[in-house]
């Protein structure tokens, strides 16, 4: 037969798995950083040698990059919307449960919730 663990040594288990991923999560991210903070610098430089070279393509490529931000924050207001959408019918639906739920549990007390039917 085997010994079952003490509660708080599973716990502590638990508890060191959590920050051995967190750990590893703030790694890649961080070499993630890097390589964002390379990408943009060389784009920086690109930027800088394209305004050297042609002034009117720069403008160009600044009127093109504003576009796509604006799309960018029009795109992000949409997906906010539908976000907050779906949240609204989960906590409906969760509320629903819930409510049937205790309604259930009141029954099976031989008790009732008081229902206003119009």
């Amino acid at each position: 037969m085997g010994t079952v663990q003490p509660l708080n040594i599973i716990r502590l288990v638990g508890i060191n798995d959590k920050y051995a991923a967190a750990e590893e999560y703030d790694t890649d991210v961080r070499k993630t950083n890097i390589v964002c903070s390379w990408h943009e610098k060389q784009y920086q430089k690109s930027r800088i040698r394209n305004l050297e070279v042609n002034f009117q393509e720069d403008v160009d490529l600044g009127k093109s990059v504003f576009d796509e931000h604006s799309e960018m924050v029009v795109e992000m207001g949409m997906a906010n919307k539908s976000v907050k959408i779906l949240r609204k019918e989960r906590l409906r639906e969760l509320l629903k449960r819930d409510y049937l739920r205790y309604e259930a549990e009141l029954n099976a007390r031989g008790l009732a919730i008081d229902k206003h039917i119009d």
